[in-house]
């Protein structure tokens, strides 16, 4: 089939017009010879049917419940951790509200938590100066929690939860 032909049959087939409508002589040829091409074989549609495994005629068997839960596999996930690994330690001779301070303060360049981290960051050089300032701290960082720095809240949640894993027990009023 020469190519003007077979851009002629796709012409007429998207289309939607027979190629005698289109005033093509000797379309009909051209087009039996290329449908054969594209028609499938009784052999192919053999190994198309060959597919459902049960004696019904439906090609597609749906699993039942009690089968798809036996597929499943369970894994106990803790929802309430967030996507980030959470190190077990700070780093050596630092804390982990330090830890978190210097990364937030490359990440929140607002004016807002930029102030808050100059005032901070004298307060959280070591785990003993966290303890015994930790009103203060806390109250610094409850103080950055208000709604005209709403682009700094995120920060401050966090700071929140990292001040809690340097007091532990003494965290919990």
């Amino acid at each position: 089939m020469s190519d003007y032909n077979s851009i002629i049959f796709f012409q007429s087939f998207s289309t939607g017009y027979l190629p005698e409508e289109l005033g093509i002589e000797g379309a009909n040829k051209t087009l039996k010879r290329f449908s054969a091409v594209i028609m499938a074989t009784p052999a192919d549609s053999r190994a198309v049917k060959s597919l459902n495994n049960s004696q019904g005629t439906n090609k597609f068997v749906f699993k039942k419940v009690g089968e798809k839960m036996e597929d499943t596999k369970t894994e106990v996930v803790n929802v309430f951790k967030s996507l980030e690994k959470v190190k077990a330690e700070p780093s050596q001779g630092s804390t982990f509200l330090k830890d978190r301070l210097v990364e937030l303060r490359e990440l929140n360049t607002t004016e807002h938590f930029t102030k808050f981290y100059e005032e901070m960051f004298p307060f959280v050089q070591t785990l003993p100066l966290v303890i015994s300032q930790k009103e203060i701290v806390f109250s610094k960082l409850v103080s950055g929690l208000h709604m005209e720095a709403r682009l700094s809240l995120g920060a401050f949640l966090e700071l929140i939860d990292d001040l809690s894993r340097d007091l532990l027990d003494s965290f919990i009023p």
